[in-house]
């Protein structure tokens, strides 16, 4: 255990440490790691507090990973190959720290604040979440106003504009209640909603080339202001749930998309631009405040609802109803 103040430094000069049992740090002092160092074995690396900083880290395929509220620091990688678990308060990057998910992570009713430590004062520089091809990220909502992917203000600076979320694997939205997104999220990988509410919310912004799917009673939310573009690159999603846009953002879709399945695509502010996009024969599609727009058709197939302030059209913009 280390427990030591905050004014304490842990230096590991080594390559490998490999434990059965428990390696923790559980007070605000800071374990720095001069070479890249690989922790292995059957055990656990538990961090309640405190900051990791300097070389490479990484956890072990066999190793269990649980952080309730800690930092990682410095222009380098922490790499989970494991079984991982966020919970408590927050996991907390900063100044160009990368967090490689490659194994299988679990967010629940807890932060991932790519802006923000433990310990020390702030360095320049946000950090970066990657969740690898073949990596697993479960974001667990279980209680209200839990789940957030975001980055703090340091201040002059050091704002967390930079902050990404790469999906390359799959992320997992569970729980009933609410994940938001307050950073640029890039999926290549699959995003599943499978209850609950994933939202991109004031700057989240979601660049989408992956898959994409809602399950039945669960909503996929841009809800972010006005001066953020969602970017839809793919040419078909199916939904069984909920597709939302609740604020002034922009959609636009790259090239024409398809929208699908026996879900619910529901407009109530936003602007849909881009190329042609085309709303199933089995999917609901209700507007009550909203703009589409540019030189494309917009297709509505199914059972569609205009109602409250009404459909806007701008720049060329058709909209057939079949």
């Amino acid at each position: 255990d280390l427990s030591s103040s905050s004014a304490v430094t842990h230096t590991i000069n080594t390559a490998n440490t490999t434990i059965a049992g428990t390696l923790s740090i559980i007070t605000d002092n800071l374990v720095n790691l001069t070479q890249a160092h690989t922790i292995g074995g059957t055990g656990t690396f538990l961090q309640n507090f405190g900051q990791v900083t300097g070389a490479n880290l990484t956890l072990g395929p066999t190793l269990a990973f649980n952080i309730t509220d800690g930092g990682h620091s410095g222009a380098a990688t922490t790499t989970v190959q494991g079984t991982g678990s966020i919970s408590g308060t927050a996991l907390r990057l900063d100044g160009e720290r990368i967090f490689r998910n490659e194994g299988t992570l679990t967010q629940t009713n807890a932060n991932v604040d790519m802006n923000s430590r433990r310990s020390g004062a702030a360095e320049a520089g946000n950090g970066t979440v990657t969740n690898a091809a073949g990596g697993i990220w479960n974001s667990n909502a279980t209680v209200t106003s839990s789940n957030f992917i975001l980055a703090s203000n340091q201040g002059a600076g050091d704002s967390g504009a930079g902050a990404v979320f790469t999906n390359q694997g799959t992320f997992n939205k569970q729980g009933a209640f609410i994940t938001q997104v307050r950073t640029a999220f890039n999926n290549t990988g699959s995003i599943d909603v499978q209850a609950g509410q994933l939202q991109f919310d004031t700057v989240g912004a979601l660049t989408h080339n992956g898959t994409l799917s809602v399950a039945s009673g669960a909503v996929l939310d841009f809800s972010s202001s006005s001066s953020v573009t969602q970017t839809i690159g793919t040419a078909a999603t199916t939904i069984a749930g909920t597709l939302s846009i609740t604020g002034d953002n922009f959609v636009n879709f790259t090239q024409a998309h398809t929208i699908g399945g026996t879900g619910t695509f529901q407009q109530n502010f936003g602007q849909v631009t881009g190329a042609n996009l085309t709303l199933g024969p089995a999917l609901t599609f209700s507007i009550t405040e909203g703009g589409h727009s540019g030189t494309a058709t917009t297709t509505a197939q199914g059972t569609t609802a205009i109602s409250g302030t009404g459909l806007r059209l701008d720049g060329g913009r058709i909209f057939r109803n079949e």
